[in-house]
């Protein structure tokens, strides 16, 4: 019997996860299989049990999506939402509501949304609804960039530095003297020179990084720049956590304190 091997990450550094498949071999049972194995990085909220769970989780950002349309959990949750959740598990936490007992009597109601379909974002800063700001769009790659913005690695920041650097070079084209042979030199060898020092610079910043005496310090920067990336036009800082509230049933479960 054939057989298709699937690797994902997992929430620690023991190595990928490796899920083994096989059944049969048709495309309908083979990406239900996926889907399947994709929404266990998902977690579940059934009760206000489960959601204090999650609430009180250890990752810092946490999505929360429901919906009401269908009464089955496999129908509440979007491939791309599980997928998300597959790429940044250990980082982000993602939770579905499940509304497959009493679903007629159970609906999640916000004051600033009437949709259908909510997606919260909830940090110790700040609780966002997401979809409520213009870009805001319920697809992959968007959502994926809105959390990239909330949780950099040291290779995304390491990326941006990157094409700063070599950015900024460009504007040596217009600042050096010279015919054109000597200004393209010069942006080269500008280029060269800046992402050497970068290199050079940034090995040790990562190693510093790994400091457990210095967590504290990255962790309050990352709550300052989560701060700053819930800025409005105007200036202003959304207060941590909102006051956003989910109906479950009869009883009520606040989704920021």
């Amino acid at each position: 019997m054939p057989a298709m091997i699937l690797a994902m990450p997992s929430s620690d550094d023991r190595g990928p996860k490796i899920e083994v498949y096989q059944g049969a071999a048709s495309e309908r049972n083979i990406i239900h299989w996926m889907y399947a194995k994709l929404e266990e990085s998902v977690a579940k909220i059934t009760n206000e049990v489960s959601y204090e769970e999650w609430s009180t989780g250890p990752h810092p950002v946490k999505v929360l999506h429901h919906t009401d349309t269908g009464c089955k959990i496999k129908h509440l949750i979007p491939a791309f939402f599980s997928a998300l959740a597959v790429q940044f598990i250990g980082k982000v936490s993602f939770a579905v509501m499940d509304t497959s007992q009493s679903c007629k009597h159970r609906s999640l109601r916000t004051p600033a949304d009437k949709a259908k379909s909510v997606m919260l974002i909830k940090t110790p800063e700040f609780t966002h609804i997401y979809g409520s700001r213009k870009g805001e769009q319920f697809q992959h790659h968007a959502l994926k960039l809105f959390m990239t913005t909330l949780t950099p690695t040291s290779n995304d920041l390491f990326i941006l530095a990157l094409m700063f650097i070599n950015y900024s070079c460009i504007f040596e084209i217009f600042l050096s003297n010279g015919n054109m042979a000597r200004r393209i030199f010069r942006t080269l060898w500008f280029m060269a020179k800046g992402n050497f020092l970068l290199c050079s610079v940034w090995l040790p910043l990562v190693s510093v990084s790994q400091i457990a005496q210095l967590k504290p310090l990255f962790t309050s920067f990352m709550s300052y720049y989560r701060r700053v990336m819930n800025t409005d036009k105007s200036g202003n800082i959304s207060p941590g956590g909102g006051q956003q509230a989910m109906n479950l049933g009869g009883g009520q479960m606040q989704m920021g304190r």
